[in-house]
């Protein structure tokens, strides 16, 4: 009798008998298999797992390359929502910006009304780029090879040497927000208008609060280390030196919300003290934390897909005074935000030097980690399908 691993089962036809080409074509099904699982429907991975193991080819998939529990259902490479992609300073009146995110580079420009617009880059023409020498014409981005210049809407509405323009003349335009100090993307693989709102800040315009400066740090890693801290308690007192007497995390919609109470050294009153904290993520990206220690204040913490391996991180830091926003408090608050700064910093060096570990091996008290996976992949999933997903936590 053949010995098999506790992960192996044979079938009728062992594969000792099936013959090298056969051999072959199982790998290549296996591997398609793992591919399919990953990044396609399930439905596919199914039909090409009953032809190995009904095709006699010897053994069912090793446990190991099954796709975790978690990540089932996942079809896009960059998840659906809102996304910080430039300050709004970034972006001046008569100039093109590129933008590469989402594994493409996009193009931004302020309209005739002063609003930002943001396209995809490639001219639909002959695909040259309209981030890279393009010209902002009469509230428009103007491709620097034969000079067709495109709208807000994407849509082209000059040709220089034709009067007829091609139907077909389009790129596409994406939703953009100007909120908060921050221009906001809305990015969806499926086309799709934005089916939630990044909540404005009152806050951010009152003339008591010292508004954040936002800091960039492009990184190599992938959006699923950040997210995995929401749910990570334990990671607080080694990395951090905050240690929670509460930390309780709940899933709703598209939101993910973390409620603690701990002690910090260096955001609180005295070194060691207990501060409230409750950080939200509105969708995939978009972090925004309520501090009531030394000081009430918001931390955002958004990042934003650049490549399949590589993200932006964007930081800031908005502070209360009681008494005013005098020169000296605002000295106060830049040192504030850079003690932030450094906090959320200890975070973001792991995340740029650690491995993916798409099967933690996770103890009882680390928190709902896997819970918040599934959270996440709601965005990753077509839209349909998302909403029928059931969240637990």
């Amino acid at each position: 009798m053949m010995m098999t691993s506790p992960h192996e089962i044979d079938l009728p036809l062992p594969l000792a008998t099936a013959s090298l080409a056969a051999t072959r074509h199982f790998r290549s099904l296996r591997r398609l298999a793992i591919h399919m699982m990953l990044h396609h429907d399930g439905l596919i991975c199914n039909i090409i797992l009953n032809h190995i193991n009904c095709g006699g080819y010897g053994r069912v998939m090793n446990q190991h390359d099954a796709v975790p529990d978690w990540a089932s259902g996942r079809v896009f490479d960059y998840p659906r929502g809102w996304f910080v992609v430039a300050t709004p300073e970034s972006i001046p009146a008569s100039e093109a910006v590129a933008l590469p995110f989402f594994g493409r580079t996009l193009v931004a420009f302020r309209g005739a009304d002063g609003d930002v617009a943001i396209l995809d880059s490639v001219c639909p023409h002959m695909g040259a780029s309209l981030a890279i020498g393009g010209v902002v014409e009469e509230g428009e981005v103007r491709c620097p090879f034969h000079h067709w210049r495109f709208g807000p809407d994407g849509r082209c509405s000059h040709i220089p040497y034709s009067k007829l323009i091609p139907p077909q003349a389009k790129v596409h335009s994406y939703p953009v927000r100007e909120q908060n100090g921050l221009v906001l993307l809305w990015f969806d693989p499926e086309h799709g208008a934005p089916d939630y709102e990044i909540p404005d800040l009152d806050d951010y315009y009152d003339q008591q609060w010292v508004p954040w400066a936002i800091v960039r740090r492009d990184i190599r890693t992938v959006p699923l280390e950040i997210v995995d801290n929401i749910a990570d308690s334990a990671h607080l007192g080694p990395v951090h030196q905050s240690w929670p007497r509460v930390f309780e995390v709940e899933f709703d919609g598209h939101r993910a919300i973390q409620t603690q109470f701990a002690s910090h050294e260096t955001l609180t009153d005295i070194p060691g003290g207990e501060m409230k904290t409750v950080a939200t993520y509105h969708g995939p990206s978009y972090l925004l934390t309520s501090i009531e220690g030394r000081y009430r204040s918001w931390m955002l913490l958004a990042h934003t897909p650049i490549d399949q391996s590589h993200v932006a991180v964007w930081y800031g830091l908005m502070i209360r005074s009681d008494d005013g926003v005098t020169p000296e408090f605002q000295e106060i608050a830049r040192e504030y935000a850079a003690a932030g700064q450094v906090s959320a910093y200890q975070d973001v060096d792991i995340w740029e030097n650690k491995s993916l570990s798409e099967r933690p091996a996770l103890c009882r008290d680390d928190g709902p980690i896997l819970d918040a996976r599934r959270w996440y992949t709601q965005f990753l999933k077509p839209r349909a399908r998302a909403e029928t997903s059931e969240i637990t936590q």
